[in-house]
């Protein structure tokens, strides 16, 4: 649920600087320093931020239910999880060893 929430917040993020960037060549439209084609590009990447927040709202409600479920509870009774998420980061060989790996290791 946390990853779901982090991913929601960047989602809406998203929508408010691409409101923002749309205003902004609309206003320069209007003074005839873009063409029309800049609008309907800031246009089409804003509807595409809106898309990825609404599907962000929709995973949120998914690990919500999900987790109601696991606990035994309605799916739609609230839930807060608290917590962090934390940056792992791995050691990974180099591609060429990974490769090998693989090779070595599949059916």
């Amino acid at each position: 649920m946390l990853v779901a929430e982090a991913r929601q917040h960047v989602a809406e993020e998203a929508v408010r600087m691409a409101e923002a960037d749309a205003k902004r060549i609309r206003d320069l439209f209007e003074a005839g320093l873009v063409v029309v084609s800049d609008v309907l590009a800031a246009e089409v990447q804003l509807a595409e931020f809106r898309q990825q927040q609404i599907q962000a709202e929709g995973d949120v409600v998914t690990a919500r239910a999900a987790l109601n479920t696991v606990l035994g509870l309605p799916v739609n009774a609230p839930q807060r999880v608290t917590g962090r998420l934390t940056e792992r980061i791995f050691d990974v060989e180099e591609p060429e060893e990974l490769m090998r790996l693989a090779l070595r290791h599949r059916p």
